[in-house]
Order: structure tokens, then C-alpha cells, then sequence
């Protein structure tokens, strides 16, 4: 619990030596399912606009990201569910947005997440959510 406290110190002490909160914003399932969507949000942001997508080529990321028109401050690449969550406290991001309750699972309050919906999350015909047991409770 301390380290959970602690955790959520720093990021709201890191917001506030910011100035405007951070936007936080995944590239594959996330931006390419709502590009003009993320490209406007982007625009209109006050603050910093990072992108944390889990890839290892920042060229062809730099790349996809500037074909969509997305206004960034910085992209990061991580190789772990649990470095986009850290990343999120460590960059001030108040707003994140991903496609995987895999991820946002990890996230920790105060950052606020959007899981967006796609092929890979949500039955279109049946018109329901998919989770696993690791991800999801049936209520």
C-alpha cells in the first residue's frame, strides 16, 4: 500500500512541476483505429502529447505517427506491459488511452484511462467486450 502511495505522490508531484497534465496515447489498436479522432484530441491538448507504444522501431513509428498527423512531444518504446504503466507516472500523463486491459490493468490512479474499443476487445456481432480472467470480472 506505502508504494502504491508513494507511486501516486510522484505522479501527481510530477503533474504539477509540469504545468499542464500529459496525454498519453498507445499507436497500434488505439491511434490507427480513431486517427482523426487522436489527431484532433492531440491538436487541441494543452499539454505534452507522448506516445508509448510497444514496438522497436522508433523510425517507422516517427513514420506511421506523422502519416497519421498526430502532434507528439515525445515517443517512447517500451518492450513490457508494466513500462507503459510506469511510463504514465513518470511523464505526468493524466489522460492515457490504450486497446488492452492487459495494460491499463497496470496503469495506477491518478492517470485516467480510455480502453478503445476494437476487432481484438469486442465481439462487433455480439456486441460484447472480451476479456480474460486476468483482465475482467462477470457482474
Amino acid at each position: 500500500m506505502k508504494n502504491a502511495l508513494n507511486q501516486i505522490s510522484e505522479a501527481l508531484q510530477n503533474i504539477c512541476t509540469q504545468g499542464t497534465p500529459a496525454l498519453g496515447i498507445d499507436l497500434d489498436g488505439t491511434i490507427d483505429e480513431a486517427p482523426f479522432f487522436f489527431r484532433t484530441l492531440a491538436a487541441v491538448w494543452p499539454g505534452k502529447t507522448i506516445i508509448l507504444t510497444f514496438r522497436d522501431d522508433r523510425a517507422k513509428t516517427v513514420a506511421d505517427l506523422a502519416r497519421f498527423g498526430i502532434r507528439l512531444d515525445e515517443v517512447i518504446l517500451v518492450n513490457s506491459f508494466e513500462a507503459k504503466a510506469q511510463n504514465t507516472v513518470e511523464k505526468g500523463i493524466l489522460v492515457y488511452f490504450d486497446d488492452q486491459p492487459e495494460i491499463l490493468k497496470h496503469v495506477r490512479p491518478p492517470v485516467n484511462v480510455f480502453l478503445i474499443r476494437n476487432e481484438g476487445n469486442f465481439d462487433f456481432e455480439d456486441r460484447k467486450w472480451m476479456f480474460s480472467n486476468r483482465t475482467g470480472k462477470l457482474i
